[in-house]
């Protein structure tokens, strides 16, 4: 069951240990598709966050050097309410088309 935590600062977030791909929900439209990242291995879903308005180009780059693979859901730009659930059922199912 997921938990969630009090927010952190990103560069915190960044240098925390993580089991698995860190994979960063981003809209770039050069990142590639969540589904087509995490294949048929339905891992660990990527921790959906955010801020209202996107992530600034520094915090993209700050991600980017810590290892990040930015991933999009889709064409569409999402909520972040929407983007965990958007996430999970890729993770889970391996697309949106169910």
């Amino acid at each position: 069951m997921p938990s969630l935590e009090a927010p952190i600062p990103l560069e915190q977030l960044l240098a925390a240990p993580f089991e698995g791909a860190r994979i960063a929900l981003h809209p770039d439209p050069d990142a590639g598709e969540l589904a087509t990242l995490l294949g048929s291995s339905k891992r660990s879903v990527p921790d959906p966050r955010g801020a209202r308005g996107g992530f600034t180009e520094e915090e993209v780059e700050l991600a980017r050097r810590a290892g990040e693979i930015p991933a999009r859901l889709g064409r569409s730009i999402l909520r972040i309410e929407m983007a965990a659930i958007a996430a999970a059922a890729i993770a889970r199912y391996g697309s949106l088309a169910f």
